[in-house]
Protein backbone atom coordinates (compact mmCIF):
# COMPACT_ATOMS: atom_id res chain seq x y z
CA UNK A 1 0.00 0.00 0.00
CA UNK A 2 1.45 3.53 -0.67
CA UNK A 3 1.70 5.98 1.60
CA UNK A 4 -0.07 9.39 2.01
CA UNK A 5 2.71 12.31 1.15
CA UNK A 6 1.84 14.20 4.23
CA UNK A 7 -0.88 14.11 7.44
CA UNK A 8 -2.82 17.13 8.18
CA UNK A 9 -4.57 17.27 11.74
CA UNK A 10 -6.64 19.53 12.39
CA UNK A 11 -8.63 21.35 15.29
CA UNK A 12 -11.95 18.97 13.89
CA UNK A 13 -10.29 17.15 10.89
CA UNK A 14 -7.90 15.06 10.09
CA UNK A 15 -6.92 14.75 6.81
CA UNK A 16 -4.33 12.39 4.53
CA UNK A 17 -2.84 14.24 1.56
CA UNK A 18 -1.82 11.75 -1.49
CA UNK A 19 0.42 12.80 -4.30
CA UNK A 20 -1.35 11.45 -7.46
CA UNK A 21 0.94 11.79 -10.79
CA UNK A 22 -1.34 9.39 -13.21
CA UNK A 23 -4.94 8.85 -13.64
CA UNK A 24 -7.55 7.21 -15.92
CA UNK A 25 -11.08 7.59 -15.60
CA UNK A 26 -12.99 10.75 -14.18
CA UNK A 27 -12.99 11.75 -10.53
CA UNK A 28 -16.02 11.80 -8.95
CA UNK A 29 -17.00 13.56 -5.53
CA UNK A 30 -18.77 10.34 -3.83
CA UNK A 31 -19.00 11.82 -0.20
CA UNK A 32 -20.36 15.09 -0.77
CA UNK A 33 -21.36 14.90 2.70
CA UNK A 34 -17.49 14.71 3.74
CA UNK A 35 -16.08 16.44 0.86
CA UNK A 36 -16.62 20.35 -0.72
CA UNK A 37 -15.45 19.74 -3.77
CA UNK A 38 -13.23 17.70 -6.05
CA UNK A 39 -11.15 19.43 -9.08
CA UNK A 40 -7.74 19.23 -11.08
CA UNK A 41 -6.06 22.49 -11.03
CA UNK A 42 -2.83 23.38 -11.51
CA UNK A 43 -0.13 24.89 -9.46
CA UNK A 44 -0.98 28.62 -9.81
CA UNK A 45 -4.68 27.85 -9.35
CA UNK A 46 -3.99 25.58 -5.79
CA UNK A 47 -2.35 28.34 -4.64
CA UNK A 48 -5.67 30.50 -5.02
CA UNK A 49 -8.05 28.38 -3.66
CA UNK A 50 -9.70 28.73 -0.33
CA UNK A 51 -8.33 25.40 1.67
CA UNK A 52 -9.36 23.81 5.35
CA UNK A 53 -6.18 24.45 6.59
CA UNK A 54 -3.41 26.93 6.69
CA UNK A 55 -0.61 24.41 6.38
CA UNK A 56 -1.97 23.20 2.72
CA UNK A 57 -0.13 26.14 0.60
CA UNK A 58 3.32 25.04 2.30
CA UNK A 59 2.27 21.06 0.86
CA UNK A 60 1.41 21.95 -2.30
CA UNK A 61 4.68 23.22 -2.64
CA UNK A 62 6.54 20.75 -1.29
CA UNK A 63 4.40 18.14 -3.41
CA UNK A 64 5.17 20.28 -6.29
CA UNK A 65 9.02 20.41 -6.28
Amino acid sequence: MIEPFAHVQGFDFRMDVWLVDEWTGRPSNDTSDEHDALAWVNAEEALGLQLADARLPALIDAALL
